[in-house]
């Protein structure tokens, strides 16, 4: 998921806000598969639009570590 970015990007920093925000993607129980501000977040088939995958924790998770490992 963010893996793609350098730690010196520019844009990770909007990222990281995006991410640890609750209006958009941080919730009590992970990281969210669309943002909670998008006007299709829980309508509708909801299997793509606002649960919980582990998949994208996993791989947000790698790469914050990734990031953190190759910062220090």
């Amino acid at each position: 998921m963010l893996e793609l970015l350098p730690p010196t990007s520019p844009h990770l920093e909007h990222i990281l806000d995006l991410l640890y925000d609750p209006k958009h993607l941080w919730s009590s129980f992970g990281i969210r598969s669309l943002s909670a501000s998008h006007p299709d977040f829980g309508q509708g088939e909801n299997y793509w639009k606002g649960p919980i995958w582990i998949q994208m924790n996993y791989l947000t998770l790698r790469a914050l570590y990734k990031v953190r490992t190759e910062t220090r």
